[in-house]
């Protein structure tokens, strides 16, 4: 019975109790249960953030041991606590986890790999850690891509060896151009600018017609400081990068695309800046505007649709969307609802006056309210009972108010 005794398992929460960092080590390396080493990990990372200075080696060696764990989550926790440790031998033994085959694990290598590197400030960098985060650029995982270019625009003045400079450049351009997520571009772009290698002009410019308008806004920004003046054909490219659209107007039709673009963007202050543009340029803009209702995200077509009510109302003769903003009434969409409400209203045709009386009737109080306004538009006297029904009736107060100002416009 007492033999049985000798293969236990560790009391893992006995001995960091105790700060007994010898048999946390020894927990650490336990084959029979991976739940005891996690367990083990968890202690000498607490025991050594409690440390003043470095970590005691025997917390270090077991850490960096574990970064070979054959459990995934053992190898992250490992990585995790050697870069928030500050340990510094763990520099070499952190570069082939940022290959590893779980996606956490090479997250959290490259996190602790960079977070290591950046802590030394004055030393210059080379070598297979500044590779490691290069090719972790180009990982199957967004985050993990994220992270590296990161990593490199932190360390990016401290980077002298040209070949690694220029092999990081190369590929931040790829990610440049061809990442899916917006967020990996502009860290690759914020990182390029922080290496200044060449060819950061060209890249600059290319990136003024990204869809994400911060990606667009940083490359701008960089190009003047390079003291860089847009050509002719670039000029709609930049003044949008800038968040200024009306001075977009004066170009003329070759705006109206790069402006219609901006209307699936999700962001409003942008949207709106196109809308206003757009309107801006007036009766020239019909067509892609017409053509932006029929997008799929509901959003564009709203901002579509707002776009040519306020064309409609500043220039007039909105006959040839009619038919579109009537069909508009029945999107699935409640601020599309509402927005072709408004603009039929701007465009006063007593063919919207049936749909307007019947779309008094909507589940949305913002969209019944925008009926009641565009009713009162219009004009015409038969809408006065309808309105003056809900005026009374309806439970939101923002629509029986729009009602009475509809009456009062009759």
């Amino acid at each position: 019975m007492a033999l049985l005794g000798l293969f236990k398992p560790p009391e893992v929460a006995q001995y960091r109790e105790a700060g007994d960092v010898r048999r946390l080590a020894k927990a650490a390396r336990y084959r029979q249960d991976w739940t005891l080493r996690r367990d083990a990990v968890q202690a000498l990372h607490e025991l050594g953030a409690l440390a003043e200075g470095t970590p005691e080696p025997r917390i270090v060696s077991a850490l960096i041991l574990s970064l070979r764990d054959g459990h995934w989550k053992i190898r992250e926790m490992a990585a995790r606590a050697l870069g928030e440790l500050g340990i510094m031998e763990a520099v070499q033994p952190l570069i082939p986890p940022t290959a590893d085959e779980h996606t956490s694990v090479r997250w959290a290598a490259v996190g602790a790999l960079a977070s290591l590197l950046n802590r030394d400030a004055t030393s210059a960098l080379s070598g297979q850690a500044v590779a490691a985060l290069i090719r972790a650029l180009r990982d199957g995982a967004w985050w993990v891509r994220e992270a590296a270019a990161r990593a490199i625009e932190s360390l990016a003045d401290r980077i002298q060896d040209p070949e690694l400079i220029g092999w990081a450049a190369r590929w931040l351009q790829d990610s440049l151009r061809l990442d899916d997520y917006r967020i990996v571009r502009q860290s690759a772009l914020n990182a390029m600018i922080a290496l200044g290698a060449p060819p950061t002009i060209a890249s600059l410019i290319e990136a003024l017609r990204d869809e994400a308008w911060s990606v667009r806004r940083t490359a701008a920004d960089a190009l003047d400081a390079l003291h860089w003046k847009p050509t002719e054909d670039l000029s709609v490219y930049y003044w949008i990068a800038k968040g200024e659209c009306l001075r977009c107007v004066a170009l003329g039709e070759v705006a109206i695309a790069p402006l219609a673009a901006l209307l699936r963007d999700q962001y409003l202050p942008i949207q709106q800046e196109a809308i206003r543009a757009l309107a801006a340029v007036g009766r020239a803009a019909v067509p892609a505007l017409l053509q932006a209702m029929d997008h799929r995200y509901y959003w564009t077509r709203a901002a579509a649709i707002e776009a040519l009510g306020m064309i409609i109302s500043q220039h007039g003769d909105g006959a040839v969307a009619a038919s579109p903003l009537l069909a508009a009434l029945e999107d699935r969409s409640k601020s599309v609802r509402r927005a072709a409400a408004l603009a039929l209203g701007a465009l006063g045709t007593d063919q919207a006056l049936e749909p307007l009386l019947l779309l008094l009737n909507d589940h949305q109080a913002t969209v019944r309210e925008a009926a009641a306004t565009a009713l009162g538009e219009i004009g015409d006297v038969t809408a006065a009972q309808a309105l003056m029904h809900i005026g009374r009736r309806d439970p939101d107060w923002g629509v029986r108010r729009a009602a009475r100002e509809a009456l009062a416009a009759l």
